[in-house]
């Protein structure tokens, strides 16, 4: 059995700086090679070998990294490294000297070189004998490897271009907050997948970072739910949640909705208040107008009463004169909205019915919008 300190892939440095490659092990042996195979071997017992890799009498040498693009920062940190380290082998390599390289001698010797020579690395800021020691380690380990003192590389946040960032909040909305909202990695999935799918330039992002837009999205949600919130901000995020929706022609969104304002009306014939007023309406999002509206009196949410929004989109009159047929209609989950007769409608009209959870005024941010100014609007004084 070959013991696993010893990697056939792997070189090792001897202690005179011959370097060394594993051409036979077994548990009694071990047997190292210059790297032509040729001349100077080394025979070490196996049961030896990892404590002379931990003593340091042999030292394996790693394979040289590939060097990454320094900031202007990182290029001055890693010259003074090379210079800290290339002044240290000169002391330890120098004739009549005889100091290891880790010693308090060999750093004072190194202080006092460089003193002479680049003064500047020692008064700015010169790092401890420990560090040097480790900038040392690093660099004999690798086969004197320059690259191997490079700063590591960092992680960096893409930024995305344009039409990827607008790619993104689209697929967001459409995925995420208009059918799949409960499964989000699902969503991601059909999103990574159908932007590696198409061909052109546009990024997809990490898992992670889809994630932490739709949490963003989804404080957006909680602040609207607070009932303390100032109908100033109120209307502000549902004026960042529109511009977060792109439309290419009227109709393509039609987000319905029913509002309960508080108020009543006086009835023409008696004299007397009405019962309370609900308002169904069907709002364009592309052309920011209503395109349907429905009143009732007095009653829950009901089939009857979207049955005749719905076909009030169709029509037009003196009080609502815009008439459009929807591609898609955004509702909630409210009983006059989910319900058979909604979804035969939506099948015989040939359009596509999109539900949202109830009380989620993020997911139709256009009606909710028009609702908000409505319910806040200052009153017309004759």
């Amino acid at each position: 059995m070959i013991p696993q300190a010893v990697s056939f892939s792997g070189r090792y440095l001897n202690e005179a700086g011959v370097m060394l490659t594993p051409i036979f092990a077994d548990e009694e042996m071990t047997i190292l090679a210059k790297e032509d195979n040729q001349g100077q071997r080394e025979y070490i017992k196996t049961s030896l070998f990892a404590q002379k890799l931990l003593n340091g009498d042999i030292q394996e040498v790693l394979p040289q990294r590939v060097a990454p693009v320094m900031t202007k920062q990182q290029e001055i940190a890693f010259k003074r490294k090379l210079a800290y380290v290339k002044t240290l082998h000169e002391i330890v390599n120098a004739l009549g000297k005889d100091l290891a390289p880790t010693t308090q001698a060999a750093f004072e010797e190194l202080k006092s070189r460089l003193l002479a020579t680049q003064p500047e690395l020692v008064y700015d800021c010169m790092p401890g004998r420990t560090t040097i020691c480790s900038y040392w380690h690093t660099w004999v380990t690798n086969g004197y490897d320059d690259n191997s003192l490079m700063p590591k590389k960092r992680k960096q946040s893409i930024r995305l271009d344009p039409i990827s960032e607008e790619y993104l909040e689209e697929r967001i909305f459409k995925d995420f907050c208009n059918g799949q909202h409960h499964n989000l990695t699902a969503c991601y999935r059909a999103y990574k997948s159908d932007v590696d799918g198409e061909d052109n330039e546009i990024k997809a992002v990490s898992l992670s970072t889809y994630r932490r837009r739709v949490l963003n999205m989804s404080e957006f949600e909680h602040r609207l739910k607070d009932p303390n919130l100032h109908p100033s901000e109120r209307s502000k995020i549902f004026s960042t949640l529109c511009k977060k929706i792109k439309l290419n022609y009227a109709g393509e969104r039609i987000e319905v909705d029913r509002m309960s304002p508080n108020l009543c009306l006086i009835d023409d014939e008696t004299g007397l208040p009405t019962e309370k007023v609900d308002i169904y309406i069907a709002f364009d999002a592309y052309s920011r107008v209503p395109v349907g509206v429905t009143l009732e009196f007095g009653q829950g949410e009901n089939k009857e009463s979207v049955t005749r929004l719905i076909q009030s989109i169709y029509e037009s009159d003196n009080y609502l004169p815009t008439s459009i047929k929807p591609h898609e209609l955004v509702a909630d989950n409210g009983s006059g909205f989910n319900n058979s007769i909604f979804h035969k409608l939506g099948e015989g009209l040939g359009v596509t019915v999109t539900y949202n959870p109830a009380y989620s005024p993020m997911m139709k941010p256009f009606v909710e919008s028009f609702n908000n100014t409505m319910r806040n609007g200052k009153p017309l004084v004759s």
